[in-house]
């Protein structure tokens, strides 16, 4: 991790929800503690969350409600969801929905497995970070507003004008009548 990430969890039962912020923070993780959904969605909107943990069970939102909110407006974080009540096709439906895992309480059971499935889903969260701020950045370098095509060959073609733009050659394009080279020789690649 390259820094403190930041896990949110959400339980109703205090003493779970206390004993799993302590296992968290034992491990370095900065938490926060919610006791139900709304309360998580409050503290999602004010603070940058890297991972959530959250109780299926829970009187004002269930898990998957919560999870369904979440992915809504969230769809980068990871969540994690937790049950004394599991069933496989709960399992299977929740991943369907989007979560990361799903994990069957007590995780005192499997405390390790549970810490690997945290670091996991932060790293997971990290890199899927990583990847739109390069596809961000590869769209802006080579964008070009006033031509259309996303061909793999139109692209190879942007991605040869965005190289060849950089240096101080003089540059001749060819090409049939019609095919955009004025375009192309208007267009500063780099904008």
């Amino acid at each position: 991790m390259t820094s403190q990430a930041s896990i949110l969890v959400v339980d109703d039962e205090p003493n779970s929800l206390f004993g799993i912020c302590e296992v968290l923070n034992d491990e370095g993780f900065n938490v926060l503690p919610a006791g139900n959904g709304r309360e998580a969605l409050g503290l999602l909107h004010v603070n940058p969350i890297n991972v959530i943990v959250t109780d299926e069970k829970m009187p004002d939102l269930s898990g998957m409600q919560f999870l369904a909110e979440v992915k809504k407006n969230h769809p980068d974080i990871p969540v994690i969801l937790i049950t004394a009540y599991g069933s496989v096709s709960m399992a299977v439906e929740s991943l369907k929905q989007g979560a990361f895992y799903f994990f069957e309480k007590p995780i005192f059971n499997n405390l390790e497995r549970f810490v690997t499935i945290i670091r996991q889903a932060v790293k997971t969260q990290e890199m899927e970070k990583e990847i739109n701020s390069l596809r961000r950045e590869v769209t802006e370098k080579y964008s070009f507003p006033n031509v259309i095509g996303n061909h793999p060959k139109m692209i190879e073609i942007f991605e040869t004008i965005g190289k060849v733009s950089r240096t101080d050659a003089t540059i001749l394009i060819q090409g049939e009548s019609g095919t955009g080279k004025d375009i192309i020789a208007k267009n500063d690649p780099l904008q």
